[in-house]
């Protein structure tokens, strides 16, 4: 009968530094098999030979375990082709955040990175998306599916797979009752969150909502980007360049900034504001607001793209318009915010019609009787 531990439970008779670091321990299972105790890299499935709560138990476990991470993963396994995707020209030149998000799943993946290739297919990948749901909920059981479709996409033409099972892998929906993420901020939030946030927040917070900017474009932003009222930059996240002309509000916040130094945003001291630093402040105010009542729920900084594609549509700008602002690269994405926008402007101009209908024909009724 056997246990896994995935950490070794330290034993009473341990130095305090021996206890730590087996505590720390991973991949160690214990077998208990006729009135005796065995211990196995689990893994490899390695009896380990020196006794447990030693140094040299210790040493051995951390040895088999390095030589795990070392080993070049099987050849047509799902390892074998995420290692070459990690190793290729078009990971590599991803955004630093991008490669950070799909490192994130390539890991929680590696639990699973001897399976075969040929063993992934579609159904594989619906009983994966829905494991990640049972364990990191929704989102991240969405980001399994679209990493996998573009993991496999890029591997057709390289003829490492003959297909992609993921292609036709639904997302999940949200729940009608689940609050949006990263949802729109109103006119009056956006006006609260300027009036409160010190000058350093405040110019991101104003580059997010008038020129499309996400957090980590805003933050690294330097005031050479700014020339003749037109904000020009290349996206950290997919590289292209994007020219926004500045809202006359943005204009005016930025003309508040004081330019300590080679960046828009930055601290007390004039130094560049770390992503840490940023929310930290940035939750600071939001939370200060939310106490006063005078903002919702849910403002999020990313909700600032969507705040600048909304008030964009509400404007009338179709999804080119919006696309040219915000550095979107399909139609679809922005899709959304002029459908809505429409929806909106016909309602009213729907309504509008209704009325001017029914006051006429009460008019025409009075005409008819006074006859």
């Amino acid at each position: 009968m056997g246990k896994s531990l995935g950490y070794v439970r330290a034993m009473q008779n341990n130095t305090p530094k021996d206890v730590n670091m087996i505590a720390r321990l991973k991949n160690v299972q214990r077998i208990a098999s006729k009135g005796k105790v065995y211990y196995y890299h689990r893994p490899t499935k390695t009896r380990i030979q020196a006794a447990y709560g030693t140094a040299a138990f210790i040493v051995e476990v951390t040895r088999l375990n390095n030589a795990l991470e070392n080993a070049a993963p099987t050849p047509g396994t799902l390892g074998s082709l995420m290692a070459a995707y990690r190793a290729s020209p078009d990971f590599k030149d991803r955004a630093a955040r991008t490669r950070d998000d799909y490192n994130g799943i390539m890991d929680w993946l590696k639990a699973i990175d001897d399976t075969p290739l040929a063993d992934i297919t579609p159904a594989f990948a619906i009983k994966l998306r829905d494991k990640a749901y049972a364990k990191k909920k929704r989102r991240f059981a969405n980001y399994v599916v679209t990493f996998g479709g573009l993991l496999f996409k890029w591997a057709i033409p390289r003829e490492l797979v003959a297909s992609n099972p993921f292609e036709n892998v639904p997302h999940l929906r949200k729940p009608h009752d689940e609050p949006h993420t990263n949802r729109s901020w109103s006119a009056a939030e956006l006006d609260a969150f300027l009036q409160a946030a010190p000058l350093g927040i405040r110019a991101a917070v104003a580059l997010g909502a008038y020129a499309g900017l996400r957090e980590g474009d805003a933050l690294a932003l330097p005031w050479s980007a700014y020339k003749n009222g037109v904000i020009s930059y290349r996206q950290g996240k997919t590289g292209d360049r994007v020219e926004v002309p500045a809202h006359r509000r943005l204009v005016e916040i930025l003309g508040e900034t004081p330019r300590k130094g080679l960046v828009i945003v930055t601290g007390q001291r004039g130094l560049p504001m770390t992503t840490n630093g940023f929310l930290t402040m940035f939750k600071k105010t939001r939370a200060k607001l939310l106490k006063e009542g005078v903002i919702d729920e849910g403002l999020t900084f990313h909700g600032l793209r969507h705040t600048a594609a909304t008030m964009l549509a509400d404007a009338g700008c179709d999804t080119r318009d919006i696309m040219s602002v915000t550095g979107h690269r399909t139609e679809a994405t922005v899709a959304v915010y002029t459908r809505t926008a429409d929806r909106k402007r016909r309602a009213v101009d729907a309504v509008d019609r209704l009325e001017k209908a029914q006051t006429a024909n009460a008019e025409c009724k009075t005409s008819a009787k006074k006859v």
